[in-house]
């Protein structure tokens, strides 16, 4: 009688295992179909965006005026392009009414530049880590960069 109460019990609790991660994965699921919704309809907030932005030194000497390009997905910084860097993909996150973004471009010649940003309203913000491994050392500069949507 002992080994059928076991085993009746053993049953129960495999099923009700098997029932609850069934229920979370439907849960994670159905979680992830509206995460990727809302992503792209902030996607859609940025896509055709193009800001007119500053870079500024570590010392906060100002750099050339660039243009900071969002279209199908994708960024670039129109000052990168000379280099060799190629437009790349772009992740979002929300928070209340700004959107933060982070974006890596790569260039063949001069490295890889990681973008991360702040846009409120029609005002960008944000930093900048270039990247460029030599032979005997790695080149590692930031800068921060600021400016407004392009009109």
């Amino acid at each position: 009688m002992k080994l059928l109460v076991q085993a009746v019990y053993s049953f129960v609790s495999a099923i009700l295992l098997v029932s609850a991660a069934a229920r979370v994965t439907h849960s994670l699921a159905a979680q992830t179909d509206a995460n990727i919704s809302r992503s792209k309809a902030w996607a859609l907030v940025l896509d055709g965006k193009r800001f007119r932005s500053r870079q500024y030194n570590d010392d906060g000497t100002p750099r050339p005026w660039d243009v900071l390009v969002f279209n199908d997905g994708k960024f670039i910084s129109e000052n990168c392009k000379p280099y060799g860097f190629v437009e790349g993909p772009y992740w979002l996150r929300y928070d209340g009414d700004s959107v933060h973004f982070l974006a890596e471009l790569q260039s063949p010649t001069h490295g890889t530049m990681v973008w991360r940003g702040t846009v409120k309203g029609e005002k960008i913000e944000g930093s900048l880590v270039w990247t460029k491994k030599r032979w005997y050392w790695t080149i590692i500069r930031t800068f921060n960069f600021t400016g407004s949507i392009e009109k």
